[in-house]
């Protein structure tokens, strides 16, 4: 579950073991029909579905990628 807004990066535990993710990579937080994705400005993007976004909203069974880690978003 994602209670509140949440950062991604190297410099946080879940992506601690990914050198090649940005040390703040994106932000998620919940919205109406699953999760709003941000990056923040990270040098190598933020995939949703496998395209690059700056923003968006995601909905259950779509697939965050950061490097080469991936999420997916499962309803809760």
């Amino acid at each position: 579950p994602v209670p509140g807004p949440i950062e991604l990066g190297r410099s946080l535990p879940l992506l601690a073991n990914d050198q090649q993710a940005s040390r703040r990579q994106a932000q998620i937080a919940p919205d109406a029909g699953g999760l709003h994705v941000a990056d923040l400005g990270s040098t190598n993007g933020t995939f949703l579905n496998g395209a690059r976004i700056q923003t968006a909203s995601t909905r259950p069974g779509d697939i965050i990628r950061i490097r080469s880690t991936s999420f997916r978003v499962e309803p809760v």
